[in-house]
């Protein structure tokens, strides 16, 4: 339950790229020095006056491909109104994309309010940290909130069984 934070060295210069108007790019973050599997976040920002879409997708052969739009902006709140059917393992990926200091709680919203999950309280996040949280049993048919303090900029991303060990990802709603 608890998250693992990267070792400090996992963040990389930006990269800047000139994408013409109407056109796509794709970026696999396998290819980037250094490369990365698993559990990742990453910032995009147009320059100038430009505007952009970003989207991320992700194929496993064995599971199916999921496919979710980034984030417009940051939040210290997040929202799942949909909770989680089930105990979840990796459930909730959490991105630091402030990169400052600060602690993150998770909780789900019952008839008497908002009540922390055992273990997921005050968790201490430093540096442009990606985390991620198994739901329990707790939150199984409830919203869960992600709360941060301090001046962290979270970007959440909630994972679904969508069937067959399958998993869709859908991006929480920021407060």
């Amino acid at each position: 339950m608890f998250p693992a934070q990267p070792p400090t060295d996992s963040v990389i210069p930006p990269i800047t790229l000139e994408i013409a108007s109407g056109r796509s790019v794709v970026v696999d973050p396998a290819t980037l020095s250094p490369g990365f599997s698993g559990r990742y976040g990453m910032s995009v920002a147009a320059a100038g006056d430009g505007s952009i879409v970003v989207e991320h997708t992700v194929t496993r052969p064995d599971t199916g491909t999921s496919v979710a739009l980034g984030a417009r902006f940051g939040s210290g709140r997040w929202w799942m109104p949909q909770g989680v059917p089930e105990p979840l393992a990796g459930a909730l990926v959490v991105f630091n994309a402030s990169g400052a200091a600060g602690t993150l709680t998770i909780s789900t919203l019952g008839p008497g309010g908002a009540q922390a999950l055992p273990s997921i309280e005050d968790v201490a996040v430093a540096g442009a940290a990606t985390l991620t949280f198994d739901l329990p049993a707790e939150a199984v048919g409830l919203p869960v909130v992600v709360t941060a303090t301090g001046d962290l900029n979270l970007v959440v991303v909630q994972r679904l069984p969508a069937g067959d060990s399958l998993r869709s990802s859908a991006l929480a709603v920021p407060e």
